[in-house]
């Protein structure tokens, strides 16, 4: 595409590899705009990576175990794992997906606390 001949899309400022299979793996941690028409992308290679994407599993099963919590335990849980995720160093992708996982629940959590007060005011 011509289009893309009038953007600079080169990375710089990280390791420079012979050949992408050195990377061995790659995370891409975090993108951001840093000036008008300007992006960061930062990210990971090699036994950082890999270590991000264990991590990022372990994560995902917590959040999927929580799923089957409810009240205030799964209240409680919400909160724990949101600043886990926010503190992680995993695949900005992977934390996307969780905090949207994480927002049903809290969902879950307003509905119950509107029948606990339905259930309050019938009695």
């Amino acid at each position: 595409d011509d289009s893309w001949k009038s953007y600079s899309v080169e990375f710089c400022g990280g390791t420079h590899l012979s050949n992408t299979k050195d990377a061995q793996a790659f995370v891409l941690l975090q993108e951001e705009g840093i000036a008008k028409g300007i992006r960061r992308i930062t990210g990971i290679t090699m036994a950082d990576a890999t270590a991000a994407i264990k991590a990022g599993e372990e994560i995902a099963k917590e959040v999927s175990i929580a799923g089957d919590l409810e009240g205030v335990t799964l209240e409680d849980a919400i909160k724990k794992l949101t600043e886990k995720i926010n503190t992680a160093s995993i695949s900005a992708v992977l934390k996307t997906k969780l905090r949207d996982i994480l927002a049903s629940y809290g969902k879950k959590v307003v509905a119950w606390k509107k029948e606990q007060a339905a259930a309050k005011t019938a009695t």
